[in-house]
Formats: C-alpha cells, sequence, structure tokens
C-alpha cells in the first residue's frame, strides 16, 4: 500500500502539547560526557509544491514558549490553522493564548478578513501559494534556532504510520571537546557568537513525519536555546513546545466558513450578479421593429 495523499494521517494536534513520551533534554550537555562524532541527515524539502500534492488538508501548529530565568514573564501560546481546498479557497487564522489575532477566508473571487473579533471586512484576495507559504513559516523558524547544532537521524517507523512515510529524530550534537579546566559551553557560546548565529541551542529532542513527497505530517519537539543580545547571550533559557500536523480531508469535509461571512459573501454575489445583469441589458443591441399587421 502506498500513501495517499488524501487519505487523514489520524493525526490529532493538542493545543496544550505535553511531550511526555519523549525523553528528557535535562543533562543533555553534560560536560563529563564523551565527545562522539554524530552523523546528521537533512529531512526530504518541503515546498507549495509538494503541500499543493496532498490536495484538500488541514494544517494546524502550535507552539508555546516560557523562560526559564530571568524577569516573571508570562507563557505565549500561538496556534496557527489552515483549511486549504485550493488555490482559491481556503481559510487561514491565528490565535494567540486562545484568543483570535487575525481570519483571512477566500471563496473563489472574493476574500474577507478579520482581526482579533472584530467584524470581516472585504480585502483583495491573497494569492493562493503565498497562503501555503505561511504553514511552512512556523517549523522553518524553530528549527533555524538550532540550526547550527542540529542533528537528524532516520528511526524507525511506527506501526500506525503509513507505508512511503519517513520519520526523523531531532537532537544536537555533542557540545565541543575542550581543555581540561575549560568550560564547554563557554566555547560554544564563544564558536556561535563568531560565526554569527542568532541563538545558543541548548537541548532539543522531537520526531518529525514526512510523507513520500517530503511534506510534513506530523512534528513534536521541545527544545531550549538563549537568544543572541547585545555583544553577548541573554543569560535566560528560552523553553520551546512544538506541534504540528498536516491531515488530509475527505470529500465530506469542505471549507468552513463563519455565518457572517457567509452573509457578506452571499450579498456581495448577489449585487455583482445584478451589476452584471444591468450592463448586459444596458449594451444589448435594440430590437428590430415588428412589421405592422394592418400594412399593405
Amino acid at each position: 500500500m502506498t500513501l495517499d495523499p488524501r487519505r487523514p494521517l489520524g493525526i490529532t494536534l493538542t493545543l496544550l502539547v505535553t511531550l511526555q513520551g519523549l525523553p528528557s533534554c535535562k543533562g543533555s550537555d553534560d560536560a563529563s560526557a564523551p565527545v562522539v562524532a554524530v552523523s546528521t541527515e537533512e529531512l526530504p524539502p518541503m515546498s507549495v509544491g509538494t503541500a499543493q500534492a496532498i490536495g484538500p488538508h488541514r494544517f494546524a501548529a502550535n507552539v508555546k514558549v516560557d523562560v526559564e530565568e530571568g524577569t516573571v514573564q508570562v507563557p505565549v501560546e500561538e496556534q496557527v490553522e489552515c483549511t486549504w481546498i485550493d488555490l482559491t479557497h481556503y481559510s487561514f487564522q491565528r490565535h494567540e493564548d486562545g484568543k483570535l489575532k487575525s481570519q483571512d477566508i477566500r471563496d473563489g473571487d472574493l476574500a474577507v478578513r478579520r482581526k482579533a473579533s472584530g467584524r470581516f471586512s472585504f480585502r483583495s484576495p491573497r494569492p493562493g501559494p503565498d497562503v501555503l507559504l505561511k504553514t511552512l513559516t512556523p517549523f522553518d523558524t524553530l528549527i533555524a534556532r538550532f540550526r547550527n547544532r542540529l542533528v537528524i537521524q532516520a528511526v524507525d517507523l511506527r506501526p500506525e504510520d503509513p507505508d512511503g512515510c519517513k520519520r526523523y529524530a531531532l537532537s544536537l550534537e555533542p557540545l565541543p571537546a575542550v581543555a581540561d579546566g575549560a568550560s564547554p559551553i563557554e566555547e560554544l557560546e564563544r564558536s556561535t557568537w563568531d560565526a554569527g548565529h542568532s541563538a545558543l541551542p541548548l537541548s532539543l529532542d522531537g520526531e518529525v513525519l514526512v510523507d513520500e513527497f517530503g511534506n510534513r505530517r506530523e512534528v513534536i519537539l521541545e527544545g531550549s536555546y538563549r537568544k543572541r543580545k547585545g555583544t553577548s547571550f541573554e543569560t535566560g533559557a528560552v523553553l520551546v513546545t512544538y506541534a504540528e500536523s498536516r491531515t488530509a480531508l475527505g470529500p465530506d469535509n469542505g471549507l468552513v466558513i463563519p455565518p457572517d461571512a457567509e452573509v457578506m459573501l452571499a450579498v456581495r454575489r448577489a449585487e455583482a450578479a445584478g451589476e452584471a445583469e444591468q450592463e448586459a441589458e444596458t449594451h444589448a443591441p435594440p430590437s428590430a421593429p415588428s412589421p405592422s399587421l394592418g400594412a399593405d
């Protein structure tokens, strides 16, 4: 059996993600651990084109960010959801801490948008490929924080994984070897800074399920890093938990449009139809006069 891009994988995204099933990242940077060379692979390339190969599908991503130490900060949780039918039928919405931040809907030649809990308004339709590109951004932006230590290795599939898929484990390479008395973390910080990276990766644990087209169908990971600021890296670690899924939609699942947006679209289409009919009547050629019945 091969993977049908239209068949749902049965992946469910939980907005408040806990990763109890993944090994702990704590202690992964133990300076006493032996340094062993680790081979790494690359994830298959994913693009707007490969995502279109799935056909109608639903994308969902959830990222939760917290700060380990330093000033008290409220954790931020963000969700991105996209229902993709085709290039001219889709919805895209973003939530932060459970509250709607923005929602875009395109239904054919018409598009509406609203911010927060405000009212919908008409807007120029966003090109379909641009919307799919936005679904690639969350993972690409996050994984860039770990790129200079990232290790990707193929692992065994799970029994529920469809044929044609591949599963990869994400982790970090060991700390650099240093002379006796030196600090591996300080050496890592120096080399990372000199290389111009924007973040200092501290820990990473996760897995990615990729289909035969190269699409990420499931991602779950947790990690930590320190952000670059001024002339050094911040002392407080940023803790991040991330989950992503891309699930094919069946023929009975279509674009769900909120009632208020549906009314707006219906009214606009009725107006457009009336204007088109009036325009056609205006430019219609005059009718030829009927012959007089009493003419000789």
